[in-house]
């Protein structure tokens, strides 16, 4: 199953390695968060929400919003918005 996450992530063209670096969490953790098969705790979800631009409700309950088209464009447009601020223009978001 694909999740918000995992769909940012790749639209992106992110590694998990580089989310996980950016956002603090293991990167297994996190790809057993992207397959829906763990569950990030609240600061971690909170920290992911803010690193993509999306809500935490979208984490916990990616089968709500996995399926909506209008939904992924969201994702890309809050991804790309966070990214901005998340790296400077010195630097380049990680390939």
């Amino acid at each position: 199953m694909n999740t918000p996450i995992r769909e940012a992530r790749k639209n992106n063209k992110l590694t998990l390695e580089a989310v996980s670096r950016e956002v603090g969490i293991n990167s297994g953790h996190l790809s057993r968060i992207e397959r829906g098969v763990g569950m990030p705790s609240p600061g971690a979800a909170q920290k992911l929400a803010k690193f993509f631009g999306i809500t935490e409700e979208q984490i916990f309950y990616p089968e709500r919003f996995i399926h909506s088209s209008e939904s992924n464009q969201e994702i890309r447009r809050g991804a790309e918005k966070s990214q901005e601020s998340n790296f400077p223009e010195s630097h380049s978001a990680p390939a």
